[in-house]
């Protein structure tokens, strides 16, 4: 059959229109349901304008006409200060990158923007509402100034100040609160609600405003708000937004300093807290970064065999980390320019938290963290596991809908442990069950050095509450460890209560004068000592002390305290975990004050003392100084303190993981029986106390001692008996094994051995050899004896191949194949076409 030319024209021309209608709309964000972040069309090559030097108002503008671009077709990135320098050289690895000089007419022409939103300076909070209707409506942000130098580009304007006048906008609560009423009426009905962008527009007084989270704002259609949650009017408000957006979900940041309130209340309503909204050194382009074709590296944990093996000794043992990974902000600044590079530097076990999110938001920054990590530094989930959570503020459906949506992303990660802030052993029971933890470590402020177990079905997680926090004072956490065993020592200032604060002291003569901290410990008896004094006429009794749990509702012990006595002490014995322990001091109407509160462990048990300290990053003294933190694990080497790295912590403390390696090391199949029976009974720390000394039965204690040059320089380790310790690297040396003279410089360990390395070289060598001699320890057991647990096991990345189906190919006869190649000709060149002219920007 043969068709009229017209018909084909026909055809031509539809296909034409058809193709580009398609490509004018906007592919936009592309969200998965399982996540907290969308990801965006992957860029081929990117266009990078370095706006560092510009005035705010015009960085404002050209944020905006960012996040309008970027919506449709990831290709413009911005420089809004060093972190963003940093990163795009880590961005030029996977894509083309191009600086250009474009000015704000050739993007307005770009993004087809003929509208525009004048946001009022002398109220900031404005700017946040600009940055909403520029999602919404694709307009272009510009201050009065600007928008004087550019109108002519603009067929439509809202003009900011005309609503504050008119609605009575300003920068009082009151004021503020009307501005984000009118966003909530208005703007939020239209928008994106599964991120709620809490964003400091930079009020007066209060923190600086934060540009670099606008452009995903705009990019994602969220609505920018400022909300205190201690203001009762914004509060309320807020709850709103919170009740309204769906569940799990994101808020950005809190409100100046409001941090324990709004994650509290964030958690309430199912949300995390993702901490980049109020960060003025936050790195913008996140848009670009979440975009990034780039797998996430998986994190390999640091375990030492011969250092979990070592823990069936008599000791002190600690493992050290540092606080705040919650924050994407501090993790896209690699803990705010300073800590991470810190940690490294040490070469010493310490924990580094993270927040997992990060290989989602920004796969090539998390994929940063594994390639530099150094071989002892272990990275552990912020706090929650994985985004800002407090599970004590959630129901338990909501703390569930957030562990099996943390557990995606400790599969993606690897990450194997996490510290967690105001959870509770309720709450742990369901971190055991699933997100199944290697460790939980609870806690922020100094609270207890103890340790427990939640079961799930296939394991205990151990369930650690921190020993110590501390800006690394060396000396003070010295002289924490070294104090009696399991002794935890409250200072009045870190307690709550009734009294007042007077030179160190809580004072009060009514009521409950100190009370808290809630703790949880273990089965065993106690001594309990109230540091107290009274003050001014007395009457016995002075004040009543007492031990209580479950909020006050189940007394301990109690003891009335005579107005002479300077140290009141009680006993009590706990027979199972308790949780929710407080030390509790009573005015009876004289003035008592209370100094420090002093709990010791006197139960008659050969347990190892384990501690966990937490470092806190925003702590002044180590902020201004991070190398302080060397000085404190020189302090604890010293004083013969093992640090374990966190995983080695808590293996060290899994009678599971335990039975496993002693099995692997060759332990009798009687006592690991014995071991297993005491497990199936909850009986945890009965069956650490029979491996333990099995494994001392079945290891030698090596002592390497080296010169310099060689790593490690002196060590203390314990090896399965029958390990091979060999020493080798460039030079010559000879090697002593218990003062003799040994012949090969590989050690078959049949017993406890001090192994010394002696160097041998002549005077010449000795100038040439000193800038490169690298000696190194090998223990070869490391290798060989792997640490296999059932949370390894399940915490795998399935991948689903994204790979096309085969084309199936339609064949039909036609006669006319002349015209046939003529009509697939054009429409590729027209198709061509179509796609150059959509290129050019993106209509919403």
């Amino acid at each position: 059959m043969v068709y009229p030319m017209r018909l084909y024209l026909a055809v031509i021309f539809t296909m034409f229109l058809l193709t580009r209608f398609l490509l004018a709309q906007c592919v936009g964000p592309i969200w998965d349901n399982e996540g907290y972040f969308p990801k965006f069309k992957s860029p081929s090559a990117i266009e990078v304008i370095d706006v560092r030097g510009l005035p705010m108002d015009a960085k404002l503008a050209y944020i905006s006409i960012q996040g309008i671009i970027n919506r449709c077709n990831t290709s413009l990135y911005l420089v809004l200060n060093e972190w963003d320098a940093f990163w795009l050289e880590e961005i030029g690895k996977y894509v083309s990158v191009k600086y250009v000089q474009l000015p704000i007419t050739e993007l307005i022409s770009r993004c087809n923007c003929s509208r525009a939103v004048i946001y009022d300076p002398e109220i900031p909070d404005t700017i946040n509402v600009a940055m909403g209707l520029a999602a919404l409506e694709d307009r272009v942000v510009m201050s009065p100034r600007l928008y004087e130098i550019y109108s002519a580009y603009f067929k439509d304007v809202i003009d900011l100040r005309e609503l504050t006048r008119k609605e009575g906008w300003g920068n009082t609560p009151e004021a503020r609160c009307r501005i984000y009423e009118w966003v909530h009426e208005n703007l939020w009905p239209r928008a994106e609600k599964r991120i709620i962008a809490v964003i400091a527009p930079g009020i007066p007084g209060g923190v600086p405003i934060t540009l670099g989270l606008y452009e995903y704002a705009v990019a994602l259609r969220l609505t920018p708000i400022y909300l205190s949650a201690k203001d009762p009017c914004q509060r309320s408000l807020l709850e709103k937004f919170l009740a309204e957006a769906p569940s799990p979900g994101v808020l950005t940041a809190w409100f100046e300093f409001e941090e324990g309130e709004t994650v509290s209340l964030a958690t309430k309503y199912g949300k995390i807290v993702a901490v980049m909204g109020s960060e003025p050194i936050l790195p913008g382009n996140l848009v670009i970064h979440s975009s990034m074709p780039v797998q996430p590296l998986k994190y390999t944990p640091p375990i030492r065999l011969w250092k979990i093996l070592k823990t069936a000794e008599p000791g002190i043992y600690v493992t050290v980390f540092l606080t705040d990974g919650d924050n994407l902000g501090y993790d896209l600044t690699l803990g705010w320019g300073r800590y991470w590079q810190s940690v490294n530097k040490l070469a010493r076990p310490i924990g580094f938290t993270i927040n997992p999110i990060l290989a989602e938001l920004a796969p090539v920054v998390w994929n940063y963290y594994i390639k530099t990590k150094g071989p002892l530094v272990s990275l552990l989930g912020g706090a929650g596991g994985a985004g800002y959570f407090k599970p004590l503020y959630g129901d338990v459906n909501t703390i569930e809908q957030y562990l099996r949506r943390a557990t995606r992303y400790w599969n993606i990660t690897g990450i194997l442990a996490t510290q967690i802030i105001d959870g509770g052993l309720n709450s742990h029971r369901l971190y055991a069950a699933i997100l199944r933890p290697l460790a939980v470590f609870e806690g922020y402020f100094p609270t207890s050095a103890t340790f427990t177990y939640a079961y799930s079905s296939t394991m205990p997680s151990i369930y650690v509450t921190q020993s110590y926090t501390s800006n690394a004072d060396a000396d003070k956490i010295i002289e924490f460890l070294t104090q009696l065993p399991t002794a935890l020592v409250f200072n009045a200032v870190s307690l709550p209560g009734f009294g007042s604060l007077t030179d160190g002291m809580r004072c009060g003569d009514k009521g409950a004068v100190i009370f808290g901290p809630y703790i949880m410990m273990r089965p065993g008896t106690y001594t309990v000592e109230y540091i107290l004094e009274t003050r001014g006429y007395c009457e016995n009794p002075a004040a009543v002390v007492d031990v209580a749990t479950d909020l006050g509702k189940n007394i301990l012990t109690r003891k009335e305290v005579n107005c002479e006595e300077r140290k009141a002490t009680v006993r009590v014995t706990l027979t199972n975990y308790t949780d929710y322990l407080e030390f509790r001091v009573w005015g009876t109407g004289n003035e008592v004050c209370v100094k420090e509160i002093r709990v010791y462990n006197i139960t008659n048990e050969n347990m190892n003392r384990f501690y966990a300290i937490s470092i806190v990053a925003t702590a002044s003294d180590i902020y201004r100084r991070p190398d302080i933190i060397g000085t404190l694990f020189e302090k604890l080497n010293e004083h013969g303190v093992e640090v374990l790295t966190p995983e080695e912590f808590a293996i060290a403390l899994n009678p599971l993981e335990m039975t496993k390696i002693a099995r692997e090391i060759g332990v009798e199949e009687e006592e690991i029986a014995r071991a297993e029976a005491l497990i199936r009974n909850a009986k945890y720390e009965e069956a650490l106390g029979v491996l333990r000394k099995a494994i001392l039965r079945k290891t030698a204690r090596v002592i390497i001692v080296a010169p310099d040059g060689f790593t490690p320089e002196t060590g203390v380790y314990r090896v399965p008996l029958g390990a091979v310790v060999e020493v080798k690297g460039p030079g010559s040396f000879e090697i002593y094994v218990n003062g003799k003279r040994y012949t090969s410089n590989s050690v078959r360990i049949v017993g406890d051995a001090v192994i010394e390395v002696r160097q041998i070289h002549t005077k010449t060598e000795y100038l040439v050899e000193t800038a490169t001699l690298h000696h190194t320890v090998t223990l070869y057991e490391t290798i060989t004896h792997t640490i296999v647990s059932p949370i390894y096991i399940n915490h795998t990345i399935t991948f689903v191949s994204t790979a096309t189906a085969t084309p199936i190919t339609i064949t039909k006869e036609i006669t006319q194949s002349r015209n046939v190649f003529l009509l697939a000709l054009a429409t590729a060149l027209l198709i061509t076409l179509a796609f150059l002219v959509g290129r050019r920007g993106c209509t919403t």
